[in-house]
């Protein structure tokens, strides 16, 4: 590995358990579990759900087409790169269960990047809700630094995966959506 990255690596670590440590607060850290959560894929499943029977159905069809293709990849990629979680993680989420994938994308992140993209693009939304969506996003992007999730670079991977895979999905989908009744 190149003798800078090495370096950076080391800062980030560093870095994050500086982040945990200045910020552990047990109600912080509570309220910071839960929120995270907005970012889970199965949060995001039964909002996508819950949205598409109470909304509307066709937005739901387009969007959750392109966010089950997005975790897909991300998954893929985290098997691929392997990356250990930072040391001081906790296995267990809230729901006590154990995380099996690897560190680099952070998937929570790639997930709430992809549906703020989605929905912003699929609405047209104005400046003001994509900015409240995105900043969301940024926040559980921060959440997974500050639980010891995932490391800086983890995140803004998610972050740069989740826009891009959106923002293809959505771009191949509509061309398609002629022949598919989207």
């Amino acid at each position: 590995m190149h003798l800078s990255l090495k370096k950076f690596l080391k800062k980030e670590k560093e870095l994050v358990k500086d982040i945990e440590k200045e910020l552990s607060s047990r109600h912080l850290k509570g309220f910071l579990l839960l929120f995270t959560e907005l970012g889970s894929s199965l949060t995001a499943s039964i909002f996508l759900v819950i949205y598409g029977f109470l909304f509307d159905f066709k937005a739901m069809i387009f969007i959750a087409s392109i966010y089950y293709f997005q975790l897909i990849i991300v998954e893929l990629i985290k098997l691929l790169v392997k990356r250990q979680r930072p040391e001081n993680h906790e296995a267990n989420g809230v729901l006590k269960l154990k995380f099996t994938s690897g560190s680099f994308p952070s998937g929570h992140t790639s997930n709430v990047f992809t549906l703020a993209f989605l929905f912003s693009n699929y609405y047209l939304l104005g400046i003001i809700p994509t900015t409240i969506l995105f900043s969301l996003a940024g926040l559980v992007a921060l959440s997974r630094i500050v639980l010891g999730k995932h490391y800086i670079g983890d995140v803004t991977g998610g972050a740069i995966i989740g826009i891009l895979l959106s923002f293809a999905g959505a771009t191949i989908a509509t061309q398609l959506a002629p022949f598919l009744s989207f």
